[in-house]
């Protein structure tokens, strides 16, 4: 590629300047474009309350999820499970036991509390993302059903690139049993014959 530029000497008389630039061969750039990846949300499901006494052998069965602004499917991670002194009633210590789940359903691996944490979470190895809760059987809210729920563990979610979600608190209620009266009395029973007329 070539100018021409058109000056004046000392005495004014024009002279032309030709400036040739020399180019390199053409070369073709890749340019990789990566995708912005956005943490993913973990939802906090209902639990149903238990029963103290009568949910000791199977628990109850709990779904963790969440969603991913970009569409990837996300994994549940335990990052608080019971037994790390949260629990409602402190009277026994014993704040019940979270599993994985096994293929048939049934209660798998525990997760423990010294070995589950927001640095080290314990991701849930169910492919419906089910885990099983088992209280002891002397386990209900201390409080009643307007104080401190009995348990409360906190999980998030990871997205395809191991992005970890805020965790959220999942609090698990155990309705006490109804107590019985020392003195109860039966009430006699009445049986009503209708009259012919």
């Amino acid at each position: 590629m070539c100018t021409t530029e058109a000056t004046t000497n000392d005495q004014g008389v024009a002279v032309g300047g030709r400036n040739c630039l020399l180019y390199s061969d053409f070369m073709t750039v890749t340019m990789v474009v990566v995708k912005h990846s956005l943490a993913p949300t973990a939802v906090a499901p209902s639990v149903t309350p238990l029963r103290e006494g009568m949910d000791t052998l199977l628990g109850v069965t709990i779904t963790l999820g969440g969603t991913d602004p970009e569409g990837s499917i996300v994994t549940p991670a335990i990052v608080r499970p019971p037994g790390d002194g949260s629990c409602g009633d402190t009277s026994t210590g014993d704040c019940g036991t979270l599993y994985q789940v096994n293929a048939g359903g049934t209660p798998g691996a525990a997760f423990s509390a010294e070995a589950c944490n927001h640095s080290v979470p314990c991701y849930v190895t169910d492919p419906a993302h089910r885990v099983i809760f088992i209280p002891p059987a002397a386990g209900r809210d201390g409080s009643g059903p307007t104080g401190p729920a009995y348990c409360t563990i906190q999980f998030a979610v990871a997205d395809d690139g191991a992005l970890l979600s805020t965790a959220v608190d999942v609090p698990i209620r155990i309705n006490a049993a109804p107590s019985v009266p020392a003195n109860a009395r039966r009430v006699g029973q009445c049986r009503l014959t209708p009259s012919r007329t």
